[in-house]
């Protein structure tokens, strides 16, 4: 157990660059794929066992990026969103993490490509013996502040402190939207056909050219777990839900299915909260 919640700090708090890298090369988003160790026996002695038990980090999920104006995001598993800065030192090619004022240390990686030439990020966790190793899952976008996972797009995801009034909860399932909505804008700026929601599932229902709501029963405890309780969750659900039973969007198809939801999340976020007529 303690490997595990010394591993969890790390993913949150890890990166230095090699020499021969740059610190704009870290941006855009990338997702852990896999962990190694120098010393692959646990207490025991057993190699399988341990590499059963820190692949379950890896099933859980872990994405980290970075933008250009020194932010990041980072996602992991189920529960854990953290965001902030990091800071890039030039002198000894390393980045710490600022959190609630306070500074990382510096961790070093490498990042080349594997042996598919795929562009890879490799973070050494000294004290553990093990190596982190992640995947460019996505470029930067033009617009950096337009990513999805660029914090001031994310802020639905940080729990408060006590139940909101109707206007904060509409704030936050509006910053949802706009969330989900530049999911979309991402994949047409990318030119991809496939489109993944898994850190981002809530009540939204995507349909080719539509988009609805999912039973409240299924929506996914991640994004309950953002509001101050289940009778605030629900209460944003409610919201949505309303605006879809009294609205009717009726702008022109494009024929391409995320320009099209893309567009129809513009004018839910536009909508949410007003009287419909």
């Amino acid at each position: 157990m303690k490997l595990f919640s010394s591993l969890l700090l790390i993913l949150l708090f890890f990166c230095g660059c090699k020499s021969g890298t740059t610190e704009t090369s870290l941006l855009g988003t990338w997702r852990l794929y896999g962990i190694e160790g120098s010393d692959s026996r646990n207490k025991n002695g057993d190699s399988f066992e341990k590499e059963a038990a820190l692949n379950k980090i890896v099933k859980d999920g872990a994405i980290i990026s970075f933008f250009e104006d020194n932010s990041y995001t980072d996602l992991r598993g189920e529960k854990i969103y953290k965001g902030g800065k990091y800071k890039f030192s030039k002198s000894d090619n390393t980045i710490a993490f600022i959190d609630s004022g306070e500074t990382t240390e510096p961790v070093d990686i490498t990042l080349d490509k594997n042996a598919e030439g795929k562009l890879q990020l490799i973070i050494a966790v000294k004290s553990q013996q093990l190596n982190l190793k992640f995947l460019k899952e996505a470029k930067p976008m033009e617009d950096f502040k337009s990513d999805p996972f660029y914090p001031a797009n994310n802020t639905w995801r940080i729990k408060p402190a006590k139940a909101e009034t109707k206007q904060a909860i509409t704030s936050r399932m509006k910053n949802y939207i706009k969330h989900m909505a530049l999911i979309m804008k991402a994949a047409k700026e990318r030119k991809v056909d496939v489109v993944m929601f898994g850190f981002s599932m809530g009540p939204v229902k995507i349909y080719d050219g539509g988009i609805g709501i999912h039973p409240y029963a299924i929506v996914p405890d991640r994004w309950k777990r953002a509001f101050y309780d289940d009778v605030d969750a629900y209460t944003a659900y409610l919201l949505f839900e309303n605006y879809l039973t009294k609205s009717r969007y009726r702008g022109a198809s494009t024929g391409w299915w995320i320009e099209d939801d893309y567009n129809i999340l513009l004018s839910i976020y536009e909508g949410l909260g007003k009287d419909n007529e």
